[in-house]
């Protein structure tokens, strides 16, 4: 056999020295197991094909569904294949992308970076990632971020991710910490302002606020007293800022607005003119100014709406971001701690000046009653000697002189007791429309002809219980003083109103309890006051006419007889504007049967001069006490005279003196008049008794001059009022029930 054929058999495992047959045999079992091995590697390779395939479309598949898109670059830049997401805005005809140079399809800014990025990543093999810009079709400007790897030795792979959304929620996340930042700067800069005055304040809060939120205006609003309106009182407009500009808002023209601001926490109206809380001030507000957003929060100070605080966008609408509505609020609610602190600080003004006023008030009636005294002797001594027939016609004039100057002086001690609150009245129902129409001949006659005064009473009658005459002259004294500040003309406004106020005082306007309350107003197109004139106006003896035309005690006498009925008053003006004052007294309803009594003048009748009957007199001051001696004498009555109360009651002990009427001073040492009388009216049961007084105080005359039934004469007093309160006293029926004790 050949050497080579016997090599080649060895190699494969045969034996070369065997037969032929067998030779033959052997290699035709090689060649069955190579054609078996030959089809199973066949089976395998189509099986292996066959599944690479599948990999490569399901590769294909997961690179549609990322949101990357894989872009194949030849050794040029030139896009060979793509694969994945391509974003529609950006690229609308993926296949038109392929054959492309990359860079073609980014802006020309990032074109450059793009083309170096290309090169670096090919040459070096390093990735590179940077952002650029695509311009889509329709204009939209997108950021895309790219990362280039090379994977074989010239082809790159480009990774392309849109980011624009990403990008623009960064900076949103950015504006809105800048946002927070500014809002938590101002709030800090709000609460760290140390200023006692409230208008800066409440500047600070319109100026911060309007211009950390980017608004053109921005402003506070307060409740009227009965809640029917809102009123600007500051206002931040492009920069500048206004106190009290004076516009109204009217809850019956705009009813969906006041709902909302009453019911809600924020009323973020980004489309002021249509939406339906806003939508009311379109034509007369919105419009005009060119707002096109609000931005509104409720002002609450104990839980109730006592204000408004609004942010007004000037433009196109704009939406109101959560993070702005929280802010606002946060303004309104240092607003609300601002007007408490200033309510507090209010009160506490209130009640010094009240104390003040008080302190005042107890001198005033301390000087009244000894000038009453001396009044007293000053003006009955001097009627004697007028009614003197000897005295010659000059010295029956410098008497007569004398009386009448004794007389202006006792109308100055009435002011004085009036405003100290010691004035004696006499309160019942009154219809405050009534008084009004009762003085409306006497108060045209007052300002005169240069000075129009216009009566405008409530329609429904206001029924209070109060003094008239001194109504009376609350109102002559008010129009009195607007008619002074109108040397030129002009006109005064004489209103009635009703006013219902519910929960506690928002801070307009004087404290009042809640309940009905009707209203006096006088207001004047005069000269007005300042702010400084305005806080002293209710001082007494403070004025601002010159030396000999005013005596200042006008508007403190209105003051005290205000207070003294259980009522406030108010004033305010501004200068060049005029001068509104406002009394308010507390409505009482009456009974059915009961009407609203007009003011009476009563006209005094002829009564008896004098009488024959015994009266014990009790005056601790001599020079009253001489004088009144010798009056009640003239009058033909019997006198027993006690200095002091002590005294009087020895004489009341003397079983065999016969006493008619018990007539007693009230301020005396020891024990005053209506003591006096309890004590008297134990040993004398039925006894009469008639007071005097130039002075008394509060709790005296509440259980004396003010009790039904009882008979009072005013120091100073002349003969014919003593004569005929004397009488008065006699005639009437002997008392039933005493005088509880003064405790």
């Amino acid at each position: 056999m050949h050497s080579l054929l016997a090599r080649q058999l060895r190699k494969v495992g045969l034996d070369p020295s065997g037969s032929m047959a067998d030779l033959v045999r052997l290699v035709d079992a090689a060649y069955q197991q190579y054609d078996d091995e030959r089809r199973m590697l066949e089976r395998s390779l189509e099986l292996s094909s066959r599944e690479l395939l599948g990999a490569n479309s399901d590769l294909r598949a997961l690179l549609g569904s990322l949101p990357d898109l894989f872009v194949r670059l030849d050794d040029r830049g030139v896009i060979s294949d793509l694969q994945g997401a391509a974003p529609q805005d950006y690229f609308p005809d993926a296949t038109s992308i392929v054959g492309r140079a990359f860079a073609t399809l980014v802006d020309p800014a990032s074109r450059a970076s793009v083309d170096d990025a290309i090169t670096a990543a090919r040459h070096d093999g390093q990735q590179r990632t940077l952002e650029f810009q695509v311009t889509g079709g329709d204009g939209t400007v997108g950021t895309f971020e790219g990362r280039f790897m090379r994977v074989f030795e010239h082809q790159v792979i480009a990774l392309v991710r849109n980011i624009t959304a990403v990008k623009a929620a960064a900076r949103a996340r950015e504006e809105r910490t800048a946002l927070l930042l500014r809002q938590q700067a101002a709030l800090h800069e709000l609460a760290a302002a140390e200023d006692d005055d409230p208008a800066a304040t409440f500047g600070r809060a319109c100026t911060v606020a309007a211009r950390t939120l980017g608004v053109a205006r921005a402003s506070i609003w307060y409740y009227d007293p009965a809640r029917a309106d809102i009123r600007c009182a500051w206002l931040y407009n492009q920069g500048e800022l206004q106190q009290n500009p004076g516009i109204i808002l009217r809850r019956d023209d705009y009813p969906r607005y006041f709902e909302a601001i009453e019911s809600q926490p924020t009323v973020a109206a980004g489309d002021a003119r249509r939406d339906p809380r806003t939508s009311e001030f379109a034509e007369g507000y919105l419009e005009p100014l060119g707002i096109g957003a609000m931005l509104d929060c409720a002002i609450r100070v104990g839980g109730n709406a006592v204000g408004v605080f609004c942010l007004e966008h000037v433009g196109a609408p704009r939406p109101w971001a959560l993070e702005e509505q929280d802010f606002a609020s946060a303004v309104a609610s240092f607003i609300a701690l601002s007007r408490s602190i200033e309510q507090r600080n209010d009160l506490e003004a209130q009640l010094r000046h009240a104390q003040k006023m008080e302190a005042v008030g107890m001198l005033a009636g301390g000087v009244a009653h000894d000038f009453n005294n001396l009044l007293t002797a000053i003006l009955g001594f001097a009627e004697l000697l007028r009614a003197n027939t000897r005295l010659d016609p000059l010295a029956h004039s410098h008497v007569s002189e004398i009386v009448m100057a004794g007389k202006r002086a006792s109308e100055l001690t009435s002011q004085l007791l009036a405003f100290g609150r010691k004035q004696p009245r006499a309160p019942r129902l009154i219809g405050l429309n009534a008084v009004i129409a009762d003085a409306s001949r006497m108060l045209h006659r007052v300002v005169g002809e240069a000075i129009t005064i216009h009566l405008s009473p409530n329609p429904v009658e206001l029924v209070v219980r109060a003094d008239p005459n001194q109504v009376e002259q609350v109102l002559m004294n008010l129009v009195v003083n607007a008619r002074d500040a109108m040397e030129r003309g002009g006109t005064i406004q004489v209103r009635t109103r009703s006013l219902h106020v519910e929960g506690d005082p928002t801070g307009s306007g004087p404290a009042l309890a809640p309940g009905d309350w009707a209203v006096l107003e006088v207001e004047d197109t005069g000269t007005g006051m300042s702010p400084e004139l305005l806080g002293r106006v209710f001082e007494p003896f403070f004025t601002t006419k010159g030396v000999g035309e005013g005596t200042g005690l006008g508007l403190s006498m209105v003051y005290g007889l205000v207070q003294q009925n259980g009522g406030h008053v108010e004033l305010g003006s501004v200068p060049g504007r005029g001068t509104t004052a406002r009394v308010y007294l507390p409505v009482e309803a009456p009974p059915v049967s009961v009407a609203p009594q007009p003011i009476l003048h009563p006209v005094a009748e002829p009564r008896p001069a004098g009488g024959s009957e015994t009266v014990l007199l009790v005056e601790d001051e001599a020079i009253v006490r001489l004088l009144a001696v010798e009056l009640l004498q003239r009058l033909g009555y019997r006198v027993l005279v006690a200095a002091r109360p002590s005294e009087a009651l020895e004489i009341l002990g003397d079983r065999t003196e016969e006493i008619d009427l018990l007539i007693t001073d009230l301020v005396m040492p020891e024990m005053n008049g209506a003591e006096l009388y309890q004590a008297a009216a134990r040993a004398r049961p039925g006894l009469r008794v008639m007071y005097m007084s130039g002075y008394a105080p509060d709790k005296i005359l509440r259980e004396t001059v003010q009790k039904p039934g009882t008979f009072f004469l005013a120091k100073p007093f002349t003969m014919r009022q003593l004569a005929d309160r004397v009488r008065d006293a006699l005639q009437a029926a002997a008392p039933v029930e005493q005088l509880t004790h003064a405790r």
